[in-house]
């Protein structure tokens, strides 16, 4: 069936994403939403779940705004060091 119109984010609607960057960096999950937001140039509500580690962290975006994150934060960097970003393997 078609569940475009659902709004999980467990259903295919979001795409998650991969990030180094974590509470060791002094991130909590407010600062981390408006770094996202203001480096990528998107509203907080493009943002599902937010699973912040220590080093990393794991975040779900609107699949409609997905490239746009992706290619904002690519190259990124927090307090003068480099970030990776790649979408993250589906778990199984």
């Amino acid at each position: 069936g078609d569940r475009s119109n659902r709004n999980s984010s467990r259903d295919g609607d979001f795409k998650t994403f991969f990030f180094i960057l974590g509470t060791e960096d002094g991130v909590n999950k407010g600062g981390f939403i408006d770094f996202v937001c203001t480096e990528s140039g998107i509203r907080g509500k493009a943002l599902g779940e937010i699973r912040l580690n220590d080093k990393f962290t794991f975040f779900e975006v609107d699949k409609e705004t997905a490239k746009q994150v992706g290619d904002g934060l690519k190259g990124s960097s927090y307090d003068g060091r480099k970030l990776k970003i790649e979408l993250a393997k589906p778990r199984n």
